[in-house]
């Protein structure tokens, strides 16, 4: 009885409770600061109505465009859920990067019951955090799909209410997928079995690349391993603030070239950039070349200590960086609302890898540059490293 009147509204316009607690625009105002949602056109805020199907425990499956405020249409929902009823939602996420700027994100919203569990922890930093989980003090918990077999972390959630299981980066659980990811498939055998014969929670999944195949292959999925069907909201890929550009260019003139492109959009302005290159040798030696042209730079790849990793991040963020050479590691990650420039001085694996990393520029929706330097070379250099990572896969 009192979960279906904390949870469920009644519509009535004379009901107080219903207009803030169950409002996705009061809520929106209340934990971010915003007055109202990003509207497409007139009248029609693809946020709102995810955020109003996340907050009524619908399934939703959501495209929306890198920068496009994704992450928002989970956050919000997921706290109004631990507000209402202190309920859990477990996001699934693929990168540590990824995970540590929401956190560290919500936390200078003055959010703090926002936790992650992954490598860049500290054995005494994780037990902090399980403990936190299991005395309800943690409303959101971002979380890679393999920590879905540790048994302190099944422990630990078995203790709590979960009121919804997000799927961040939903084209990992596609075999269609750049980012196919195994252990993502094992996640929703958990949820079976940890739901039992209760009610299933609400399951959202979020991206900004999925094709048509794949968001077939991830309903399909859930269809057979939970039962349920999503309600789908389509938007689109475009954004109009990024200029794309392909500038053909040897290879013995990549390095020069990206200092010439940072010069002409740094130079003049505030804010960062990141360039992408395909090995971590290639990020050492570009980061390298350019910190000798007197550009405060720093190489990122999955090859780093943790401890690292968080420290670049840190720095890029605030600044004090104001360029990044990085692998695809980095690729889906950051959250700096002002890079200017991205430059990719080795073609990425895939379309879908190319949106990811092209998406990290002018999430402030200023204008940015995103540019390929390509030389034909690239596709064969390209193709051989995917051959090499297939085999290393079906070693293993």
């Amino acid at each position: 009885l009192i979960s279906e009147l904390r949870d469920a509204p009644c519509e009535r316009e004379d009901c107080q409770y219903c207009q803030t607690t169950h409002d996705p625009r009061h809520e929106l105002k209340r934990y971010f600061g915003f007055p109202d949602f990003r509207y497409e056109q007139p009248g029609e805020s693809l946020q709102h109505d995810i955020v109003l199907a996340g907050m009524r425990g619908q399934h939703v499956l959501a495209i929306l465009a890198t920068g496009g405020g994704k992450s928002l249409c989970y956050q919000l929902p997921a706290l109004n859920r631990f507000h209402r009823n202190g309920s859990l939602t477990v996001i699934v996420s693929p990168l540590q990067s990824l995970m540590k700027d929401q956190v560290d994100g919500l936390l200078e919203r003055n959010v703090q019951c926002a936790a992650t569990l992954n490598g860049l922890l500290t054995m005494p930093e994780r037990a902090e955090v399980l403990e936190k989980i299991q005395m309800g003090d943690v409303g959101i918990l971002l979380v890679s799909p393999e920590q879905f077999r540790n048994k302190a972390f099944r422990r630990a959630i078995r203790q709590r209410q979960v009121g919804a299981w997000i799927f961040d980066e939903a084209h990992c659980l596609s075999k269609w997928g750049s980012d196919f990811r195994p252990d993502y498939l094992y996640v929703s055998r958990f949820i079976r079995e940890y739901t039992g014969d209760h009610l299933l929670a609400q399951i959202g999944c979020f991206t900004a690349t999925a094709k048509p195949d794949v968001l077939a292959d991830i309903q399909c999925h859930f269809k057979e391993s939970l039962g349920i069907k999503f309600k789908v909201f389509p938007g689109g890929y475009e954004r109009t603030n990024l200029h794309f550009d392909v500038l053909p260019c040897i290879r013995a003139e990549k390095w020069s070239r990206t200092d010439r492109l940072l010069h002409e959009h740094l130079d003049s302005q505030e804010g960062g950039a990141v360039v992408f290159v395909s090995s971590r040798k290639s990020a050492e030696e570009l980061s390298d070349f350019l910190i000798g042209q007197g550009w405060p730079c720093k190489h990122f790849h999955a090859g780093l200590e943790p401890n690292t990793k968080t420290d670049i991040q840190d720095d890029f963020k605030a600044g004090q960086l104001r360029i990044i050479v990085a692998t695809n590691a980095f690729g889906m990650g950051v959250d700096k609302a002002d890079i200017r420039l991205v430059v990719h001085a080795d073609i990425p694996g895939s379309l879908e890898n190319y949106l990811q990393e092209a998406g990290r520029a002018g999430r402030d929706q200023g204008d940015a540059r995103c540019v390929l330097l390509y030389d034909p070379q690239d596709i064969e250099t390209q193709f051989g490293m995917s051959e090499r990572s297939k085999l290393s896969i079906r070693d293993i």
